[in-house]
């Protein structure tokens, strides 16, 4: 998946980019829409969810995009 010309890798929470011949974890970029939460991401409010620091919010059917800590 990309976001502003970034191409993003993600797997069960952790977000990685590449980086030469290597990818290196990178924070969960604001705006990225994902099609799943990660397995252990908590309900924390109405909509929002929560998984190792970064937060998410359901945005449609099966959609939910990376927010900014609330």
């Amino acid at each position: 998946m990309s976001i502003r010309g970034r191409l993003i890798f993600h797997h069960d929470g952790e977000f990685y980019e590449k980086a030469g011949s290597d990818y290196r974890i990178i924070p969960a970029p604001v705006g990225l829409e994902l099609r799943r939460l990660p397995n252990r991401a908590e309900r924390v409010s109405r909509g929002i969810y929560q998984h190792n620091g970064t937060y998410f919010e359901k945005v449609g059917t099966n959609r939910y995009e990376v927010i900014p800590a609330p």
